[in-house]
């Protein structure tokens, strides 16, 4: 049995062959509908000319050369989404993280943060697909994953900084002097109204 990324590889494959194989099935299938009109327009006419049946025979022959083309294409489609769908259905089976954990690299860490989960339950509407209705999940990080990175700072990281710059300009050079001064500005918040 293939892996994990071996699959979801083969998958992300199969699915942008699917896609290209779809955007080439639906240009064949617009080029046959204008060939259709072109035929319409010209059986119209009565009778025509020996060039209007010339060109009435010539697009005949290519309608149904691209009628052809358009069924050859609509069963390579057919075929592409199966295995797709025969590789999803085999992915799917791997779904399990316990069986694919031994998997990971050990030079990646994992860290799995809390979240927070709200659930509804929404009754089906008329016409609607599900017959009980539907699972609405909604997932909130933790704390510690919101970026809330201000670009402007406090008062309290001014009045910091402005103490940190002015104990490094007294060290004029001293690297014991530069480390207390890097030491203070990294200390435990100092209370207000003291000065590092």
């Amino acid at each position: 049995m293939s892996g994990f990324g071996d699959l979801r590889g083969q998958l992300s494959e199969t699915r942008a062959r699917v896609d290209a194989s779809a955007v080439q099935f639906a240009s064949l299938r617009e080029q046959l509908k204008t060939v259709q009109r072109e035929i319409a327009a010209l059986e119209r006419l009565d009778g025509g000319t020996g060039s209007q049946r010339e060109k009435l025979a010539a697009l005949h022959n290519q309608e149904k050369n691209i009628s052809a083309e358009v069924d050859a294409q609509g069963r390579q489609l057919l075929a592409m989404r199966n295995a797709a769908t025969q590789l999803l259905r085999q992915l799917t089976e791997l779904q399990d993280p316990t069986k694919q954990l031994s998997q990971l690299s050990d030079l990646s860490p994992i860290l799995l943060f809390p979240v927070r989960l709200e659930v509804r339950f929404r009754p089906a509407a008329a016409g609607e697909g599900a017959p009980g209705g539907q699972l609405w999940i909604r997932i909130y990080p933790d704390d510690c994953q919101v970026d809330s990175f201000e670009t402007l700072l406090t008062d309290t990281e001014v009045q910091n900084l402005t103490a940190f710059w002015t104990a490094m300009w007294r060290a004029a050079g001293v690297e014991a002097q530069e480390r207390g001064a890097w030491r203070a500005l990294s200390a435990d918040p100092v209370p207000d109204g003291q000065r590092i």
